[in-house]
């Protein structure tokens, strides 16, 4: 029976805007933002054109990038489409939206999707300095969860949640772009990852082995299965650039 491959996909949950534009103040703000000489982009858009807000909005706590899009879903698809469009100089804005994703409208794919448009052809090396940053977060942060952790995997836009949707995301997109350099701190992810109980255990990939058939399926094996699968992503990364893992 072939291998399944675990698939783990941000979803995006539409809600109400909280946001009003004045005259069409969002479109401008949003391509003024693009077309200002400052590659801050849209962090540095403060001048004339930009959105007011309804009191208690709660722009003020977001990223500046953020504010007044956040809870505008055409306005932030918009705004991160034209900075992948950019190229390379609007790199360090892409990583700003990474480091603080909206969480009512977090979609992981298309925040990879857009960072690896606009590296180009540096695409490989750029995601391999994420993932080595993402590796850090988990070697310091992973040790200090319990079990009860699996439950932000059900919570999107939890930062939990975020940071591990980017990591899987981060290997599966150096998997196809067959960048064999990151094969070392994808081993190591994945020697940390399993190393720790509360983040891997073999048993949580036992559904569907050996032809035996689940006649149910709780919420709980659904967040194991998902955190049982960055191990199978590094795995298959791994796999695809000729790299053996240690079992």
């Amino acid at each position: 029976m072939a291998e399944r491959r675990f698939v783990f996909s941000s979803r995006r949950i539409r809600g109400r805007a909280h946001c009003r534009n004045a005259g069409g103040g969002r479109r401008r703000h949003l391509r003024g933002g693009i077309q200002r000489a400052n590659p801050g982009g849209f962090a540095g858009a403060e001048g004339p054109g930009r959105d007011t807000c309804t009191e208690g909005c709660g722009c003020a706590s977001r990223a500046p990038w953020a504010r007044c899009l956040g809870d505008v879903y055409p306005a932030q698809k918009e705004a991160i489409d034209a900075l992948g469009k950019a190229g390379t100089v609007a790199l360090p804005e892409i990583l700003q939206v990474m480091d603080n994703p909206p969480g009512r409208f977090y979609d992981g794919d298309a925040l990879i999707r857009v960072f690896v448009e606009a590296a180009g052809e540096d695409g490989g090396r750029q995601l391999h300095a994420r993932l080595q940053q993402d590796v850090i977060y988990w070697e310091t942060v992973g040790p200090t969860l319990t079990q009860n952790w699996l439950g932000h995997l059900i919570e999107v836009g939890s930062p939990l949640f975020v940071k591990f949707n980017e990591t899987l995301l981060l290997v599966r997109e150096l998997g196809k772009e067959h960048y064999a350099p990151a094969a070392q701190t994808v081993a190591e992810l994945r020697r940390f990852w399993i190393s720790q109980p509360q983040l891997y255990d073999p048993k949580w990939g036992e559904d569907g082995r050996n032809g035996e058939v689940r006649t149910s399926v709780t919420g709980q094996d659904i967040v194991r299965s998902y955190a049982f699968g960055l191990a199978k992503e590094c795995d298959a990364f791994l796999k695809s650039v000729g790299e053996k893992t240690d079992r």
